[in-house]
Parts: structure tokens; C-alpha cells; sequence
């Protein structure tokens, strides 16, 4: 079975990490992996790993029949095309249906927008294969989009684990972690009035690409708030700080929850998203339902006193979220769309 994985661009965010380690995983599987990428010259570019057949689109219009003739041309060469983002997936089925491609066709779908159908997974361009990271995405795929429900996949999120808990035990920690892009409904400006409470330093580790918010947020703070731009792999950092918050307003996971689990970091998210949903059953003191200032520090209190936190959020992580996990139900959806 040869697959090949597709993404427009491999830029710093959640659904491009797990694009990049599902290729690490793939490979370790010994598994034929290729990987097809629109454009080039991204940060993430450099998680791929070595060996693994890497086709450049290059494409610059959209509209190109030679592009899309080219796109179509690589992926026959493997036996189930598995896509990324639901844009990403209506430029392969096109090409597909144009020039008659007979691969399998999946769609990963990343969005938590789960209103209404976007043009694109409409008719000629609906998904016959589709991969959810929630049941709420998997829901909404059989009951708005029309896929039939045994070809509708969950495939929730994993990350690599990468301080082991001595390293994290010895280290000097710096004060409270916000990991988020700069978009308005991470609600980075609850995260300030929070830390200047509190009276910690906050550390923001995010790219934009909200200029205007961003400048918002730069004029609202003082010294004790510190932003962070172009960081890969925020994994490698976590052992640096004592705390970390998540404040976002709506997600679909999010992955920078499992990336906390998997190190111990003890944190305090905003409910939502399919992470807390599952998370909250084993550690619901994590976990809060309002954004009201006084109740966060008292929360926050309550996690720091808990000693054994660290050890029981790995606990957990591996309980749900572990990459072996990951990567096996990966293969089961592969076999199950291979022979269907």
C-alpha cells in the first residue's frame, strides 16, 4: 500500500504538526510514504523526515489545468491519497475527477467551523473518505456533508513526547505559558488581565496573523508579558515554565493540550473542544467554564498544590492520546478505505 499525504503549505500550526509527525510515524511504520506539498519554503519543512519522497507543486494559480494535471499525475502514483484541509481536498478532487484519477481519496478534516457546508464539499466535490479529530466534526460530516457514516473515520489528535520527567523535575521554571496564534478567539487579552493579577510573567509564544490585534495587545501590556514569533516546536520549551493557561474561546482540540499532558505541564484551559471533553472525565480541576478572574487564581491555586498532577496528566495522555494509538488506528483507516 503506497500512500501519499498532501497539504498546501507546511506553516507553524496544530493541524501542519501533526501532518509532519504522521509522515515521521508512517515511515517508522515502514510504511510507503510520499508527501505532496502546493508551495514550498515553510518552517515545518524541516520536520519531515529524511527519506521520504517529497513532491513540489509550486503551484501559483489555482485555476492552472497544467498544475492541476501535474497534481493528479503525482498522486496516481500511490494508492490512497490522504488530504488535509477541506481546500486542499477540493483542488485533488478536481484534478481527480478531471483526468480520471483512480486513487482513494481521503479527507483530514482540521476546521471547527461545523454550521453550514462550504461550497467545496458540495455535489461532485464531497468527500468520499472523511477523517474527523472530534465526533462533533464526525457527526457533522454523516448528518450535513452526506458522507456515509462507515466511510466517516475519528482520528483524534497525538504528539511526541520529548522532555522526560527528571529534565522537566530539574529545571528552573520562568512563570505562566500561553501558546496560541494571534487570533482574536484565542482571547490573549484575558490571558494579560490574568497574569497582571496574579502578578507573573506571561510568556506568548504565537504567530500572527491578526497585525491589528496583535498591536491591541502590545499597547495593553507592561514588562511582564513577553511575546514569542516563530517558534516550531513549542515542545522543546515546556520544561522552561511552572504554569501554562488556554483561554481560547472555541477549538476543535486543541493539540497544545496534549503537548502540556504528555510533559506534565499543569495548566488551566477555558471547556472546550474535544481535548477537554475526554480530558475532564480523569482531571477536571483543568478545566473551567467561565473567564472570570478570581475563580482562574483560585483554580490555579488548587493545580499547583497538587504534587502528583504532573505524573497523572502523563497517566491520562497515554491513556487517550498516545502516539502508538495514533498511528494504529491511522493504519486500520487505511486499510478500511484500501479494501472498500
Amino acid at each position: 500500500m503506497k500512500v501519499l499525504l498532501v497539504i498546501d503549505r507546511l506553516e507553524v500550526g496544530g493541524a501542519e504538526k501533526i501532518f509532519c509527525l504522521l509522515v515521521e510515524l508512517l515511515s517508522k511504520e515502514s510504511i510507503d510514504v510520499g508527501v505532496l506539498l502546493f508551495n514550498t519554503g515553510y518552517p515545518l519543512e524541516k520536520d519531515l523526515p529524511e527519506g521520504v519522497s517529497i513532491h513540489r507543486l509550486n503551484r501559483s494559480n489555482k485555476y492552472s489545468f497544467t498544475k492541476l494535471y501535474l497534481a493528479n499525475n503525482i498522486c496516481k502514483g500511490y494508492d490512497i491519497v490522504h488530504v488535509h484541509f477541506r481546500h486542499v481536498h477540493a483542488y485533488i478532487k478536481a484534478a481527480q475527477l478531471l483526468f480520471k484519477g483512480r486513487y482513494k481519496l481521503v479527507l483530514h478534516d482540521h476546521s471547527g467551523l461545523l454550521n453550514n457546508v462550504p461550497s467545496r464539499l458540495k455535489y461532485f466535490l464531497r468527500p468520499a473518505y472523511y477523517i474527523g479529530v472530534n465526533k462533533d466534526q464526525i457527526d457533522w460530516a454523516k448528518e450535513l456533508v452526506k458522507v456515509e457514516a462507515p466511510k466517516c473515520y475519528l482520528l483524534e489528535n497525538t504528539v511526541l513526547p520529548s522532555i522526560d520527567a527528571a529534565t522537566n523535575r530539574l529545571t528552573k521554571k520562568e512563570g505562566i505559558l500561553l501558546v496560541a496564534n494571534v487570533r482574536r478567539v484565542k482571547n490573549i487579552e484575558f490571558a494579560i488581565e490574568l497574569a497582571k493579577a496574579v502578578n507573573e510573567d506571561l510568556y506568548v509564544i504565537g504567530n500572527g496573523p491578526d497585525n491589528e490585534y496583535y498591536q491591541e495587545l502590545v499597547s495593553s501590556t507592561n514588562s511582564n508579558i513577553h511575546f514569542q514569533h516563530e517558534v516550531s516546536n513549542v515542545n522543546m520549551l515546556l520544561h522552561k515554565y511552572s504554569f501554562a493557561i488556554h483561554c481560547s474561546k472555541q477549538e476543535t482540540g486543541p493539540l497544545v493540550l496534549l503537548e502540556y499532558l504528555s510533559a506534565g505541564l499543569p495548566f488551566l484551559s477555558y471547556h472546550t473542544g474535544s481535548v477537554a471533553e475526554k480530558v475532564a472525565q480523569d482531571l477536571p480541576e483543568l478545566f473551567i467554564a467561565n473567564f472570570d478572574v478570581s475563580q482562574w487564581i483560585n483554580r490555579i491555586e488548587e493545580i499547583r498544590s497538587q504534587k502528583d498532577l504532573p505524573d497523572r496528566m502523563r497517566q491520562v495522555f497515554e491513556k487517550y492520546y498516545s502516539a502508538d494509538k495514533y498511528i494504529n488506528k491511522c493504519l486500520k483507516i487505511y486499510e478500511s478505505v484500501y479494501y472498500s
